[in-house]
């Protein structure tokens, strides 16, 4: 049996922007969701905003902690400085089935719907010195590359700052080493690839999901979303992902929701340009997660490729 998610309650008390969204959570007050939240829903709801919000340094597993220092269980030697490692943005959402999985997963993205992912360290945007910037592309070029979240004063900004806004893309670029073709000995001392890749950021949610389960993602928005607060974009056939090869990048980093079928999904490993691998998404959630448990699948080698913030 797996322990309930147990909340850290200090970060209550010291954290005023997590303690703001646990009294919305706990008295129904999220935006755009309309559904009443049970209680143990509410309760995985927060520790997932905790698991995505809050970095922090963790012992090993395998470090025990005692009042005069620490024991390494695993090599049976005590330590001074135990190691230590940061937890990944997200994890396992294991609720019992049919104790709704969707829900809490939707009202999660409605939380962060005005949050977009950032541009993660080490990684680097270098500005163009070609010509003095105005103040004005200044400003926004700051707001987008380091994803301040405009959107909370959307209905104080004029209509030409609100466009410039939403069509203009934050991005980052990060250095990819590729090794080279070695068949040969003659060659064997060739030095590997250097290749700069540009990822932009955005404020999409990625849901991958069983082909026979679209249908009940859509019933699930319709029922726990209100209408037109989410932007959903759906992909469910082969057809419908032609649109990723003419599709502008700055709508889709725009979308709160991309649906996709697994089915779908895979395809996208054999194209090496797809725009999927060239969004750094601010959340990956794979639906029914344990079906995919082939390490050699297109689904699994297609989500290595990827670039997300958080994942569930």
């Amino acid at each position: 049996n797996l322990r309930s998610p147990i909340v850290d309650q200090t970060l209550i008390k010291s954290d005023e922007e997590f303690a703001r969204i646990k009294d919305i959570i706990q008295n129904d007050e999220i935006d755009g969701f309309r559904s009443q939240l049970y209680n143990f829903q509410k309760r995985s709801i927060l520790k997932m905003v905790e698991k995505e919000s809050v970095q922090r340094e963790e012992l090993m597993p395998s470090i025990t902690q005692f009042s005069r220092g620490f024991f390494d269980v695993k090599n049976l030697q005590a330590i001074v400085r135990p190691p230590t490692y940061r937890p990944p943005r997200g994890g396992i959402l294991a609720e019992n089935m049919g104790l709704g999985k969707t829900c809490i997963c939707l009202a999660l993205i409605c939380i962060s719907k005005l949050q977009a992912s950032r541009n993660p360290t080490p990684h680097i945007h270098t500005r163009s010195v070609s010509k003095v910037h105005s103040l004005f592309d200044t400003c926004v070029e700051f707001i987008t590359q380091n994803s301040i979240p405009w959107r909370t004063y959307y209905d104080d900004f004029a209509p030409h700052i609100i466009k410039r806004l939403e069509t203009t893309v934050g991005y980052f670029e990060k250095k990819e080493t590729k090794c080279r073709n070695k068949k040969t000995r003659s060659n064997s001392s060739s030095g590997d690839i250097v290749q700069s890749k540009k990822y932009y950021l955005s404020y999409t949610t990625l849901v991958v999901l069983p082909d026979n389960l679209f249908h009940q993602w859509r019933i699930e928005i319709f029922k726990h979303v209100e209408k037109n607060y989410l932007n959903v974009f759906e992909i469910q056939t082969l057809k419908d992902a032609d649109i990723l090869k003419s599709i502008d990048i700055e709508k889709l980093v725009n979308y709160d929701v991309l649906l996709i079928a697994n089915s779908v999904f895979s395809k996208q490993f054999e194209i090496a340009d797809s725009l999927l691998k060239q969004v750094y998404w601010k959340r990956l959630i794979i639906d029914e997660g344990h079906s995919v448990s082939s390490k050699t699948s297109r689904c699994v080698l297609l989500t290595k490729d990827l670039m997300y913030e958080r994942m569930w």
